[in-house]
């Protein structure tokens, strides 16, 4: 399994709305096509809310690079990328059990 978060921060004069729409596209278009996507969620800082979170898990390497390729990613990346005040930071992440 391949787990991931990517932190990002929006820019201040980002519109959070679009933020928020773009972000539920993109986790539509992961369900519906990606049945080895084992999970794939967004969080937004209560504090701080243009700072957003994503944690996703694949079951294995082919399901990531399934993710990585679609179209869907692409477009996501092409208008969240603009409005972030630098670019996302993607860590790897090693499950306890």
């Amino acid at each position: 399994m391949i787990h991931i978060k990517v932190a990002f921060k929006i820019k201040q004069d980002a519109d959070l709305e679009f933020v928020e729409t773009i972000v539920l596209e993109f986790i539509r278009n992961i369900k519906a096509n990606e049945p080895e996507t084992a999970t794939y969620r967004s969080f937004r800082h209560k504090d701080e809310p243009r700072k957003f979170f994503h944690i996703m898990s694949f079951e294995n390497e082919e399901a990531h690079q399934t993710h990585r390729n679609s179209t869907y990613c692409n477009a996501f990346v092409s208008q969240l990328y603009p409005l972030c005040e630098q670019a996302p930071e993607a860590v790897d992440l090693d499950e306890i059990f």
